[in-house]
């Protein structure tokens, strides 16, 4: 790709209040995901990567392991709506610069996330804690029914301070543990080199917007055939059903 370049790795603010974590964070590169950031690691000439998903998608199904979306899932004033991911693409275009999808598959392999619950997530009120961010539901994760059939041989059903504990615990701490389905195989591969730029400079801001909207189409168009070809080299895995990518998911 070049000469050498310094690489700068945006993530979500709340990761640098982390003790610890945040602090080695900085010292890896990582910086406060935002459309000023990102312009300005690009106007320095650094490489940026940008995961727009981010622990969203890292929480999704198996289901839609191998497939890319245009839109997230969003809670607002007691209801769910769709919000386009374009606002890297609006930082990176009027630099016409050029985007490198990166595509990753087995990843859902080592978490397996059977289904989300939006019942689970509206009535338990996780919402409020999670209302800004974009998850549409509580993960359910196979983690969660193998803890729950560990809990019930335990013979502590009848116990309210057990069934704290267990629902602490599969809520707050379940996330960070995996249980593999298989030997999962995690490939990395770059997609198609696709530039991102504006038709014209004197666009107004509505136009800017229905053309960020085209770029991130063909972007994940790209990224969606890269998922495909390379679904085809694991045979097992390959074979498990899942939905066929939708722009408007």
């Amino acid at each position: 790709m070049g000469k050498r370049k310094t690489i700068a790795f945006m993530s979500d603010a709340r990761v640098f209040g982390i003790p610890i974590i945040g602090k080695n964070a900085r010292r890896l590169g990582f910086k406060v995901s935002s459309i000023k950031t990102v312009q300005s690691c690009l106007e320095a000439g650094e490489w940026v990567i940008l995961p727009p998903g981010g622990n969203t998608d890292q929480l999704r199904s198996i289901w839609h392991r191998n497939q890319t979306r245009m839109y997230k899932l969003q809670y607002r004033n007691g209801e769910f709506i769709k919000k386009p991911q374009t606002w890297f693409v609006h930082a990176a275009a009027p630099l016409k610069v050029n985007a490198y999808p990166i595509c990753v598959a087995g990843a859902h392999e080592v978490t397996p996330i059977l289904w989300e619950s939006k019942f689970i997530f509206r009535y338990s009120g996780l919402v409020r804690l999670r209302g800004g961010e974009f998850w549409p539901g509580f993960p359910l994760s196979l983690n969660h029914f193998i803890n729950l059939y560990v809990f019930y041989l335990t013979g502590l059903m009848s116990s309210p301070i057990a069934w704290l504990l267990f629902l602490f615990t599969n809520i707050y701490i379940d996330l960070f543990y995996s249980y593999p389905l298989a030997f999962p195989k995690i490939t990395v591969r770059c997609g198609q080199t696709m530039a991102l730029q504006y038709s014209d400079e004197t666009l107004s801001l509505k136009q800017r917007k229905q053309e960020n909207l085209e770029m991130l189409r063909k972007l994940n168009q790209q990224a969606n055939d890269c998922l495909s070809e390379m679904n085809k080299s694991r045979p097992l895995m390959g074979r498990m059903p899942c939905y066929k990518p939708t722009v408007d998911y």
